[in-house]
């Protein structure tokens, strides 16, 4: 596979990623987007559809670091670095469709509730940061208009993510909303300017 193949991956995997959340929105109701993570679709009727959309969301982002060290020029000790923190943050992304939330209604956490929440809170900084060193030697290095785009979206990750670890319980599930759209913006972004780079 090239370079091209898992930018694509990249695109696709983001793509559906956002896809099936949309739909578990509208077949899933019960969940309030404004109070509610987006986890919590694993628990409903169509809990399947939201664990399978982890594994798809983890894979476009471990697409995106196989992208990070095989795009040109060469690699470098930054860009495995940019690999690193993306391949972690895939797993932990991938982890949350093993270790399923617990409601937000609940009062004392299940240890798979527990696993959950630190899978999610670790790999979300491992991703963010990823997003942020990837951009920045994309936008220093290469250079272009797409490639500045990449750094301030991923800067936007970035205080989505301050502001989820902020939010009240009104307006959680709404900031994390916003997090994961950026997110994906991003990786539709990052795979977009590899393939227009050739």
């Amino acid at each position: 596979m090239t370079t091209d193949d898992f930018a694509v991956g990249t695109i696709a995997g983001s793509s559906s990623f956002l896809v099936i959340l949309l739909i578990l929105h509208l077949l899933s109701p019960e969940f309030e987007p404004s109070t509610r993570y987006i986890s919590e679709y694993s628990l409903g009727t169509y809990g399947v559809a939201m664990r399978f959309a982890f594994v798809v969301l983890g894979l476009s982002v471990l697409s995106c670091a196989v992208v990070s060290v095989t795009a040109s020029p060469p690699s470098t000790l930054p860009r495995y670095a940019v690999a690193a923190l993306l391949t972690a943050a895939a797993f932990c992304i991938m982890g949350l469709a093993v270790f399923v939330t617990d409601p937000s209604t609940r009062v004392t956490a299940t240890r798979a509730g527990n696993i959950h929440i630190q899978l999610a809170q670790t790999g979300f900084w491992f991703l963010v940061a990823g997003m942020i060193v990837y951009s920045a030697i994309s936008a220093w290095v290469d250079g272009g208009r797409w490639n500045w785009s990449l750094l301030l979206t991923a800067a936007v990750a970035l205080l989505a993510l301050l502001g989820l670890r902020y939010a009240t319980s009104d307006s959680a599930g709404m900031v994390q909303r916003l997090f994961i759209a950026v997110v994906t913006a991003w990786l539709v972004l990052a795979g977009t300017v590899q393939v227009r780079a050739v």
